[in-house]
Parts: structure tokens; sequence; C-alpha cells
């Protein structure tokens, strides 16, 4: 079984990725101004992740909607976890410096 990983910043690709076997490996933090964003790296065995961007990208991805609603709110949870994590990390930083 080989896993593969990929960076993504669509929560829907995500959460079907997640739906469909996959984790959240890491969340990128990614200043773009007074805003910020983040990426997510998700990861999986090979054929999973890769059959999963297929189908969502040919719009042929079929979920069950409870588990896909389940799986939205952690990719959510996740990256707003992220973004106050290093919003803290600034401001403590800032207010030490």
């Amino acid at each position: 079984m080989e896993r593969e990983r990929v960076e993504v910043m669509d929560l829907y690709l995500a959460a079907y990725c997640l739906v469909r076997g996959c984790a959240i490996e890491e969340i990128r933090y990614i200043p773009t101004g007074k805003a910020s964003s983040c990426s997510l790296v998700i990861g999986g065995e090979r054929t999973v992740l890769r059959g999963a961007m297929e189908a969502f990208f040919a719009s042929t991805a079929e979920v069950n909607l409870l588990e896909f609603r389940h799986a939205y709110n952690r990719v959510n949870t996740a990256m707003h976890q992220a973004k106050r994590s290093h919003e803290a990390a600034v401001k403590n930083g800032a207010s030490h410096g």
C-alpha cells in the first residue's frame, strides 16, 4: 500500500477525501495580507486518494450526506483552530517583543 499526500484549499474536496478514508495530515497557515487562509495536506492510500480526487473533479462523487457533513465540520474546525493558534502565537510574540 503506497501512501500519497496532496495539498488542497477546497474544503469540500478535503471533506470528500475524508469520507473516502483519507486523513488531514497537516494544516499550513497562509498569510494573505490582512486576511489569512489555510491549506490542508490530505494523505491516504494512493489509489483511494487519486480515485477521490478524480471523482470529485469529474462531478461523479457520491456520499452519505450525514457522513459528509461530519467530515466538512471536522475540516472547517481544524482550519479555524489553525488560524486561531497562529493568531495567538503572533499576538504572544508581538507582546513580548
